[in-house]
């Protein structure tokens, strides 16, 4: 068993007050989620409101992305506002949305308590990078950071990363099937789908 506590100062961002979880002492599956014993997980209030599509990577080199990523100003519940936010940090991420390295970008806010908006504008920030893809990159994420100085551990996410030199790659290491390999697909198949019919 295990408990959490919030953090003695309170931020604006999060909503937290302590969580208790388990999980059965027999326990042998690393992925089975943990039972909610007493309290509630932490509530975020704040992220980011958007971020653009991602434009085609600039450059040809497998396992390496450029090119230019644009999002939008914190969102505080359903309110466009930057008044709890010093700056945003901008990650590389795994399929599960962990963070994969350093930031790649810090951008402080640019309207702060002056920001008037009804809709989510991707393009108000931007930042043009070029990164090595550590492995099982997947997306480019942005997150907040709070007056108080508190990173929120997730956020929105890009679209998903296309690597331009490894799909070259891939397509140059394609070969076309010899007559004698075509041939012997041919009878697999000839022998093999209608057995499968028999089930």
């Amino acid at each position: 068993c295990d408990t959490r506590l919030s953090q003695e100062s309170v931020d604006s961002c999060v909503d937290f007050a302590s969580v208790e979880i388990s999980c059965p002492s027999t326990n042998l599956l690393t992925s089975r989620p943990v039972i909610l014993e007493a309290g509630a997980y932490p509530q975020l209030k704040c992220r980011v409101c958007g971020i653009a599509a991602l434009p085609t990577d600039g450059d040809p080199t497998q396992g390496t992305w450029a090119g230019t990523i644009g999002w939008g100003p914190n969102q505080f519940l359903t309110s466009i506002s930057e008044t709890e936010i010093q700056s945003y940090n901008l990650y590389v991420v795994d399929s599960m949305y962990q963070k994969l390295g350093d930031a790649l970008a810090n951008r402080e806010v640019k309207l702060w308590n002056t920001l008037q908006a009804s809709c989510c504008d991707t393009s108000l920030y931007k930042a043009t990078i070029s990164v090595a893809l550590p492995t099982n990159a997947t997306y480019f994420m942005v997150v907040p950071v709070t007056i108080n100085g508190l990173e929120l551990n997730v956020g929105p996410v890009s679209t998903r990363i296309s690597d331009v030199g490894a799909a070259t790659v891939a397509a140059g290491d394609a070969r076309p099937l010899s007559p004698q390999h075509a041939l012997a697909l041919t009878l697999l198949l000839v022998v093999i789908v209608p057995i499968s019919f028999l089930f």
